[in-house]
């Protein structure tokens, strides 16, 4: 039994380390350290302290994220209470504007496609001069100069308001009174009868087939319908802004004088009557009684 407990007492021994601890004029003392824990105790300290460092690290983040948060608290606060400055009666206000606005656009986009402008401003294929003949027939060309007396009161002035822009708009003459090939243009030209010489064209002639419809270029009063010398059947409609529109050569009229017409509104049939080489629209823009060329109005430049 004494062996026994001789052998453990070893290999305790075997396992301990004597430490001695000096502490100035203490007098030295000295206890046992298992020797695992001095030889990885090294490492596990240091352990100890890199985790240390990194729960410290954590801490400040987790404190700088708290921060920032509660400054973007501060600031969302500042723009809820300027929010609610604008308040919702006001909102609506805006919003409610903003759909008139819209749809006045869309309606003046609308009205300009009907009249048939395109919105890139280029005149629809249809419509470009064409001087070459076909079939070896004449070009449908004619109309004298006739002056029309007829005067039509000014308008007012256009407003910067867009609903005012549309309903002005509407009196001025846009687009196309039909959609045949230009076979003449305004100004002078040569006489389509032969003989030599040339005339002055106050129009531009439109080629079609008779009965075709023609429609008036904007709202208005008509103030002509019917024979008309050299235009043979013959439109006429005052407009807003001292603007006048003459469509000649017809085959028939479906106004009558005093009748209000809108812009689109059928007024006639295409023909070929009066002083005209073949069948054909002869259309005519003018101001306080002086031809301007259609061509100005055909398209937005």
């Amino acid at each position: 039994m004494q062996h026994k407990h001789l052998s453990s007492k070893k290999k305790n021994q075997s396992r301990n380390a004597t430490v001695m601890v000096i502490d100035g004029n203490k007098p030295m003392t000295s206890f046992e350290m298992n020797k695992w824990v001095l030889r990885h105790g090294k490492k596990v300290f240091f352990g100890l302290a890199a985790t240390t460092v990194v729960l410290a690290v954590s801490v400040a983040s987790l404190s700088l994220k708290q921060l920032s948060t509660a400054q973007e608290n501060i600031a969302l606060s500042e723009q809820v209470k300027a929010l609610e400055n604008f308040t919702s009666a006001e909102a609506a206000a805006k919003i409610n504007e903003l759909k008139k606005t819209e749809s006045t656009v869309n309606a003046l986009q609308n009205y300009l496609l009907e009249r048939g402008i395109n919105p890139d401003g280029t005149l629809p294929n249809s419509t470009k001069p064409q001087d070459t003949k076909q079939d070896n027939q004449p070009l449908p060309i004619g109309g004298a100069y006739r002056p029309i007396s007829v005067q039509t009161p000014y308008g007012n002035q256009f407003n910067q308001r867009a609903t005012s822009i549309f309903d002005s708009i509407k009196n001025v003459p846009l687009g196309l009174p039909h959609t045949g090939v230009i076979t003449s243009t305004f100004g002078n030209r040569s006489n389509p009868f032969g003989g030599g010489g040339g005339e002055d064209h106050s129009g531009i002639d439109f080629r079609g087939t008779i009965g075709e419809p023609i429609q008036s270029t904007a709202d208005g009063v008509v103030v002509q319908a019917g024979a008309a010398s050299g235009y043979g059947y013959a439109v006429k409609i005052a407009h807003g802004y001292q603007f006048e529109t003459l469509y000649g050569h017809l085959s028939a009229v479906d106004v009558s004088v005093g009748q209000k017409v809108k812009a689109g509104d059928v007024i006639g049939k295409l023909g070929n009557t009066g002083r005209s080489t073949g069948p054909h629209l002869h259309y005519e823009v003018r101001q306080a009684g002086i031809p301007i060329d259609p061509a100005n109005f055909l398209q937005l430049k």
